[in-house]
């Protein structure tokens, strides 16, 4: 992927922040000549860039400045809906999907081996977190969609102009990929991690699954990591060649 504009940049990583939760619901975001000497660009750059988060609905202006919005004013300009993670049924008590983030990130560097691209290249990410009704995070996916994916999805290419989008509709995303002529082969792998002696806190194993796309040349196409936070009695995991799974992955 090519560098994006600088405003994009600063968009998506205050989306990030926004998403993990590290700028609260009604956080003041700004001055605006506080920003530009943060990320190093003029003011107009970062009015643009806030202007951007007004659009996907991640940010409010009014007379007293630009604040972060209330999570049920999140949503996607596209109308998607939240997506749990396919082949995953977690028998977590109360837990409710919170809303998803597609944007582009540098990435990280426990997948650069993986994905094949330099340290610190950007990548486009879907990122969405489960949350109980009490705060309790569930599970914790996070799908990097790989360079050639991107060229060769006309759909999926379509959202990079607009990051960050919140709540982005890809449940279609398999059947894009095969109307590009790719033909989808998926591979899980499952980890259980026990407790440490020296961790009494932790009580349960912990599970993690990791999900690649490929493609038929053996191109990897996208990676899912899927990370259960939350202490959990029962996962069930089902995997079926013929179903199309979706990217909430």
């Amino acid at each position: 992927m090519q560098a994006l504009p600088a405003y994009l940049r600063i968009a998506s990583h205050l989306a990030q922040e926004i998403g993990a939760g590290r700028l609260p619901q009604g956080e003041k975001i700004g001055p605006e000549r506080a920003l530009a000497g943060q990320y190093g660009v003029n003011r107009g750059t970062v009015r643009a860039a806030l202007h951007h988060l007004r659009q996907q609905r991640l940010v409010v202006t009014d007379s007293r400045g630009t604040r972060v919005a209330a999570r049920e004013q999140h949503g996607s300009a596209t109308g998607g809906e939240s997506m749990e993670p396919e082949l995953v049924e977690a028998a977590f008590p109360g837990v409710e999907l919170a809303r998803g983030l597609l944007h582009v990130v540098p990435i990280p560097q426990s997948v650069v081996p993986v994905l094949g691209l330099e340290p610190r290249s950007p990548v486009l990410v879907y990122r969405s977190l489960s949350t109980s009704g009490c705060g309790d995070r569930g599970w914790d996916t996070t799908t990097y969609f790989t360079p050639a994916t991107v060229a060769e999805v006309p759909q999926l290419a379509r959202y990079v102009s607009r990051i960050p989008v919140a709540n982005p509709d890809l449940r279609l995303l398999r059947h894009w990929m095969e109307e590009a002529g790719l033909a989808v082969a998926v591979n899980e792998s499952i980890t259980f991690t026990r407790p440490e002696p020296h961790e009494p806190e932790r009580q349960a194993l912990t599970v993690a699954v990791r999900r690649r796309l490929s493609d038929q040349n053996k191109r990897l196409l996208a990676l899912t990591d899927i990370e259960f936070s939350q202490e959990w009695r029962r996962i069930t995991l089902h995997h079926a060649s013929a179903t199309r799974p979706h990217v909430g992955m």
